[in-house]
Parts: C-alpha cells; sequence; structure tokens
C-alpha cells in the first residue's frame, strides 16, 4: 500500500468524525441540564428564602400583639394596643428579608397569618405562615 493510497482511504471513510460530533452532542445535553438543575435549585432557594421571611413576619407581628394568658381586651383597647400594630411590623421584618408583603390578616386570640413574596429566578416565590401563642392551637 502506497503511501497516497492510504491517505485516500483515510479520506473516503464516511464514519470519519462520527466520534467528535457524538462527543460534541453529549457535552451540549450535559451544558443544559446542568444550567436546568442550576435554575432549578435558584427557584427551590428563593422559595425557602420566602417562606422564612414569611415566618419570621407572622413571629413578629404576632410577639407584638401578644396578650397574656386570660386577659381579654375590649374592641377599641385592642385597637390602642395592638390593632395593625402586628401587621405593620410584619412588613418592615420581610423587607430585612428580601420579601415583600402580599398579605397579612390578624386572626384574633394574637394570631397572625402572613403572606410574602420574593423575587426568584422564575417570577415570584410566595411563602405563607401563622403565628400566635401556643393557647390558639386547634384542639
Amino acid at each position: 500500500m502506497t503511501r497516497s493510497r492510504a491517505r485516500a482511504s483515510i479520506l473516503d471513510d464516511p464514519e470519519r468524525g462520527a466520534g467528535t460530533v457524538l462527543v460534541l452532542a453529549l457535552v451540549a445535553v450535559v451544558i443544559l441540564l446542568s444550567a436546568s438543575v442550576a435554575v432549578l435549585g435558584r427557584a427551590q432557594a428563593a422559595g425557602a428564602s420566602a417562606q422564612t421571611a414569611a415566618d419570621l413576619a407572622a413571629l413578629a407581628a404576632a410577639a407584638s400583639i401578644a396578650v397574656p394568658t386570660g386577659m381579654v381586651l375590649a374592641p377599641e383597647a385592642r385597637s390602642a394596643a395592638g390593632g395593625e400594630r402586628g401587621c405593620a411590623l410584619a412588613a418592615p421584618v420581610a423587607e430585612r428579608n428580601g420579601a415583600a408583603v402580599l398579605a397579612c390578616e390578624e386572626q384574633g386570640g394574637g394570631v397572625v397569618a402572613v403572606e410574602v413574596g420574593a423575587p426568584g429566578p422564575m417570577g415570584q416565590a410566595t411563602g405563607r405562615a401563622v403565628a400566635g401563642p401556643p393557647s390558639a392551637r386547634a384542639p
């Protein structure tokens, strides 16, 4: 076999370079999967951050309107003692944790329900929490 004939047979091989294309396709798939996992991980982290902000905001709001056990306040006294103070305190606590209060409701008995939203990679992540004294738990 002469040198020129050997070159001709290598160049005429229809499968030459097929492995390179296969490896490039595999690398592209791995990169795409890695990027997808990274975005999903960031979305999960945003959801956890929103839930943490909701928990802390609800706890702060409930603590600010806590009434000692056995003490019953008249509506006008409740307004002066707590009223909207709990929900007003929830907003800055949520903001310090990278979220914004979407809804806040005082449910009576020192119980506060808070919903917050935080920016995430695929839109807004939300978290909901309810906090209050142990005496407000359902049996």
